[in-house]
């Protein structure tokens, strides 16, 4: 009988140690563990205005003028010129959206107009809202941006309200040309990432 019981304890131990073994191994799973690195390649950012990156450049008329027209050295009524901007976006991989502004204004004589694509502007602040465009992504193109100023001989005004002797048509001429000094301003071209779609 001692024996039996004793039989039975030791197949009671080999059943508990058997089932904690195959429990234990049900419990058990696989684990490995992997390193990632997360990496992005950053798109390219290139905008230049006239060859520099630099986005604020001053302009003198004076330094822009059809020689032809030229006076001493000097604008003046009857004068023209042009100046432009070149924009390049080349090596950008985004495209850019590009605004011209002008600033910082002196002296501007009345009779004096721009030209921007066969549409004249009397203002620059008129000039500034139309000089904008994009650029598509990974362009090669530079864009040309040309303006031509003219200074009128004359205004359209034919009578003498002043009483001076000196008709409307030269007295505003003759007014600006007293202004000591260069007419300047300052251009300003922002280039913005349009937005991918």
């Amino acid at each position: 009988m001692k024996e039996k019981k004793k039989l039975l304890a030791s197949l009671g131990i080999g059943a508990v140690l058997l089932s904690s073994i195959i429990g234990g191994a049900t419990l058990a799973k696989y684990l490995s563990k992997v390193n990632v690195t997360g990496t992005a390649q950053v798109a390219s950012w290139v905008f230049k205005v006239n060859g520099t990156e630099s986005q604020t450049q001053k302009i003198s008329l004076a330094n822009t003028y059809d020689e032809a027209t030229l006076i001493n050295n000097k604008i003046a009524p009857g004068t023209t010129g042009n100046f432009g901007l070149t924009i390049d976006t080349t090596g950008s991989d985004v495209g850019v959206k590009y605004k011209v502004e002008f600033d910082g204004e002196a002296r501007k004589p009345e009779n004096l107009y721009f030209t921007y694509k066969n549409t004249k502007y009397t203002t620059l602040e008129e000039l500034g809202d139309a000089v904008t465009g994009t650029i598509n992504a990974g362009s090669t193109e530079e864009i040309e941006i040309p303006i031509t100023w003219t200074w009128d001989y004359e205004t359209d005004k034919t009578t003498d309200e002043n009483g001076d002797g000196i008709l409307d048509t030269d007295y505003t001429d003759t007014q600006d040309g007293k202004a000591a000094g260069n007419y300047t301003f300052n251009v300003t071209v922002t280039g913005t990432q349009v937005e991918p779609e």
